[in-house]
């Protein structure tokens, strides 16, 4: 009976080629994994490790000597003889459209682009397909100049993964030992991670359920606002990093022409959403019309660079017209944790009740 091979079995396999006419390697050092909320991955031991973000994706390295995290974002630029980073992109409908060879085409393209701008080239010497945690996956192979990078891409239901082993050719014999127990040792655990508990809140402008032990503040007036949020809100323009926000806007619909249709309505606030948060690098991850208890409302997921903090943020709107007036729920977290809180927010999200 045909069994599917395993993913460090094909890896095996195929690396196993590539190095046929390398250089005899040194012996493996030991390895530890790094066990991250949404991937596990082998490491060599000591190696210092780091945690950035940018629009909607989080970045984890790690490096033989220490390094900046204002320097992860430029990973080619990196002072390091050898590093490991994991990319994991938040998708969008582009992302799910293309099939994964596309994905990897189009990143080898624009990493070519790039460096035929700074006069180097970009050789392709070797690639693969092979699976991991049940999900298809290619396995990529480049020499960018003095730099050897070992790649493998991979997307579950959410997001795009990217494990890289990255050295330079003048160290080949020490690192390259390594490609095949770091790559067949990396494990996705998209949705694996612990349920948010979530307890009833009833506010001014509604019900919903949010997570547990959060901090409820609200503000009266011609524009009311709720926020339950992790850090307590202070008083109005304090600042909080992962919460919910309800804002009622009454009124609106009289503002607006009298024979203009929910749609659009709905797409000229998305046409304003988007042009307000494209001040700073952005993302429009998903945006369309959803059905709601209240009616049809508006969804839509972004990520963009806070200007007043300079953080990486990523969120779920839901914009509903009741009448003549605008409902808006927002639902935030940084980057970098918006993971722990998605399918929690999306729950919240689907118990809220407009008052």
């Amino acid at each position: 009976m045909f069994r599917r091979p395993s993913a460090a079995w094909v890896l095996v396999a195929w690396i196993a080629a590539w190095l046929v006419a390398a250089p005899a390697a040194a012996q493996a050092p030991s390895l530890e994994t790094w066990r991250d909320p949404q991937v596990e991955v082998a490491l060599p031991a000591g190696w210092h490790r780091l945690e950035t973000a940018w629009v909607a994706e989080r970045i984890l390295l790690a490096t033989p000597s220490p390094v900046e995290a204002n320097d992860v974002a430029a990973l080619d630029a990196l002072d390091v003889e050898a590093a490991l980073h994991v990319k994991i992109d938040a998708l969008d409908p582009v992302l799910q459209s293309l099939s994964l060879d596309a994905i990897a085409d189009a990143m080898l393209q624009q990493l070519e682009e790039r460096l035929r701008g700074s006069g180097l080239e970009l050789q392709v010497i070797g690639r693969g397909e092979t699976w991991v945690s049940g999900y298809e996956a290619v396995v990529v192979s480049t020499r960018q100049d003095t730099t050897v990078s070992h790649a493998l891409l991979a997307r579950t239901d959410r997001y795009l993964y990217e494990v890289a082993l990255t050295y330079e050719s003048a160290v080949a014999d020490r690192y390259q030992v390594l490609v095949q127990p770091v790559l067949s040792s990396v494990r996705l655990k998209d949705g694996e991670g612990a349920p948010v508990a979530l307890e009833e809140h009833s506010t001014l402008l509604g019900s919903l359920r949010a997570p547990a032990g959060w901090h409820p503040y609200a503000e009266e007036g011609d524009v009311p606002r709720v926020v339950i949020s992790r850090e307590p809100v202070q008083g109005e323009g304090s600042r909080y990093l992962a919460g919910v926000a309800l804002l009622k806007l009454p009124g609106y619909r009289r503002q607006l022409p009298p024979d203009a249709g929910l749609e659009a309505i709905y797409r000229s606030w998305l046409d304003a959403y988007v042009q307000a948060i494209s001040e700073t690098p952005y993302r429009l991850l998903n945006a369309g019309v959803v059905s709601h208890e209240a009616g049809p409302s508006l969804f839509i997921e972004a990520s963009f660079q806070d200007g007043a903090t300079g953080r990486f943020v990523q969120l779920f709107n839901l914009v509903t017209l009741v009448g003549d007036d605008f409902y808006i729920a927002v639902y935030e977290a940084p980057v970098e944790e918006f993971h722990l809180f998605r399918d929690a927010y999306l729950e919240s999200l689907m118990s809220l009740r407009w008052r």
